[in-house]
This record gives C-alpha cells, sequence and structure tokens, in this order.
C-alpha cells in the first residue's frame, strides 16, 4: 500500500490521496431525499457506506448509533424509486447529519445498485448534452 501511495503520489498530490481514501465513491445528493420517520432531509452527498444530509436546525433526536429506519428516495428520469434501509447517526454538526448505512442484503444490494447506476446514467447523458 505504501508503495502505490508513493508511486501515486508523482502524479497527485499526497493530501488529495489521503482526503480520497474512501471505501465507496461518494456521490452528490442531487435527486435523492432521505425520510428518517416522518421527516424529509436534502442529501447532500452518499456512497453505498452513508449519507451527509442537510438539516439546516434540525437533528434526529436518536443516541448515537441507534438504528434508525430510513427510506432512500431517487428521483430520476424514469421516475420515483425508493428503499427503505437502516443507519445510525455518527455525527451532527454544522447544519449536516452524518449517517452510516447498514451493510445491505443481497436483494438490497442489487436494488441499491440498480438505483446508483440509474444515477451515474442521467448524470453521463446530462454532463454529454450541456
Amino acid at each position: 500500500m505504501e508503495a502505490l501511495k508513493k508511486t501515486l503520489s508523482f502524479f497527485i498530490p499526497e493530501d488529495v490521496i489521503d482526503a480520497n481514501r474512501r471505501r465507496y465513491t461518494r456521490m452528490s445528493g442531487a435527486g435523492m431525499t432521505v425520510t428518517v420517520g416522518e421527516t424529509y432531509y436534502d442529501v447532500e452527498n452518499w456512497s453505498e457506506g452513508g449519507l451527509l444530509l442537510k438539516a439546516e436546525n434540525a437533528n434526529i433526536p436518536s443516541t448515537k448509533y441507534t438504528d434508525l429506519d430510513i427510506t432512500l428516495r431517487f428521483c430520476g428520469e424514469a421516475g420515483m424509486a425508493s428503499l427503505k434501509h437502516k443507519g445510525r447517526v455518527i455525527r451532527q454538526a454544522n447544519g449536516r447529519i452524518a449517517i452510516a448505512l447498514n451493510p445491505f442484503d443481497e436483494s438490497d444490494k442489487v436494488m441499491f445498485g440498480r438505483l446508483v447506476d440509474s444515477v451515474l446514467t442521467e448524470s453521463f447523458i446530462a454532463s454529454q448534452l450541456n
């Protein structure tokens, strides 16, 4: 791993490599909302591992690391798709709430993968049309 990091540092500054060391790629939250309980939140960014919610002056009333029922809602060209899942609050600060998603079971992983593919495809098409 260190050898790879050293090699990449010739092309990419080391602070950029460290900043981008994530298990899953983060994507923009455009077109996605999340429902926790009865409250809707806009999503700043998301990945298979978690979500960063925009929550101006709002907190999710839970103790840290308590599982929450979450509904992920994706809105795209093909319409609205939703997926119910569980996650837990890991941080609430500065008008944002970070939620770690619990691991997906096989059927939810397939559904989530399809939603990700749809979002990426629509993003690519939009970039080519503009």
